[in-house]
């Protein structure tokens, strides 16, 4: 019987793609993937786990990352900016909720 694997986001995953990565060549696909993809979360992580990953495979001794962690950066700071812009519209959806009710409750009164 086979075991049921959940799925679970691309920024949990990777982590796992890039610890299994135990040959140089592995590691195109996995930087074009970060490089390419919207990760909204786990930021730190992955640039964390890929430079550990660097120096396990001898790669990282100029400091060169392959502009994953700068590839990362944009992304968390893109994340951030949609998650005030999102918590901007909620403030606002919630300000304009309670207008609707106020002026329903008023309307009632009448």
């Amino acid at each position: 019987m086979s075991e049921t694997i959940q799925p679970r986001p691309f920024e949990e995953t990777i982590i796992d793609v890039i610890q299994a990565a135990h040959h140089p060549n592995a590691l195109d696909s996995i930087i074009y993937l970060l490089k390419h993809t919207k990760i909204l979360f786990n930021h730190d992580e992955i640039v964390s786990t890929w430079r550990q990953q660097l120096l396990i495979l001898s790669l990282l001794a100029d400091g060169n990352d392959f502009g994953v962690a700068e590839a990362m950066s944009a992304q968390k700071r893109g994340a951030q900016e949609m998650a005030k812009r999102d918590e901007a519209m909620l403030r606002e959806q919630v300000r304009n909720e309670a207008r609707w009710e106020a002026e329903d409750a008023r309307i009632d009164c009448n």
